[in-house]
This record gives structure tokens, sequence and C-alpha cells, in this order.
């Protein structure tokens, strides 16, 4: 094989590699960025919303299974029959599942407006 062949097949083996990297670089990369973005955001969308709901839950006492069919949740009006409440230091008391979102707007006892 002649050198001028040899100068050739480096040039377009140097050529062919730069191509290949241009590609990964413009193609690739910009898709597992992609990719891996939209595995992510959804995990730290359920962190950041298991965190807010643990901070909620630090102001609240959790009763599970309360039963009492003569008493009803000011919220919903509900009987809590079989439930899990959630009960404030001062001693009021609602299901668990209707005092999350209103926690979430406001940081006070629906019945007296006292501070939780």
């Amino acid at each position: 094989m002649s050198p001028l062949a040899i100068i050739y097949l480096m040039a377009w083996f140097a050529f062919s590699l730069i191509c290949i990297g241009c590609c990964v670089w413009i193609w690739v990369i910009p898709c597992v960025r992609h990719c891996f973005n939209t595995m992510i955001e959804p995990y730290q969308k359920w962190k950041q919303k298991r965190k807010e709901i643990a901070e909620l839950d630090s102001t609240l006492i959790i009763k599970k299974n309360y039963v009492n069919r003569e008493e009803f949740c000011s919220i919903c009006l509900d009987s809590y029959n079989n439930t899990k409440i959630g009960v404030f230091k001062c001693q009021h008391f609602f299901h668990y599942k209707c005092i999350i979102p209103w926690l979430k707007k406001k940081k006070t006892c629906p019945l007296c407006i006292s501070d939780v």
C-alpha cells in the first residue's frame, strides 16, 4: 500500500471519528438528558409532596381506626367510621383526608382558628 493511500485512510478514519463524535454530541447526549430529566422530575415532585405531608403530620396527632358514629367531621360532615383522624393541640379532630388539604392552605384549626 502506498504512503498516499495510508494518509488517505487515516484522514478518512479521523473524519469518521469526528462525524461520530458530533452525532453523539448533537443527538445522543440531548436525548439522554431528556430521558433522565423526564424520569427524575416526577420523583422530585413526589419527594417534595412527601416532605410537605411530613411537615403537616408533625402538627397533628394521628389516630388510626377511630370509631364514633355519633360525631361527625366538621369539614365533610361524615361520621368517623373506622377511619384515620388527625387531632390538633386544641383537641379538635377531623378526618385525616379532610384536614391535609386544609393545612396546605391555612395553618390553623378550622373550628377555633388557633395556630397549629
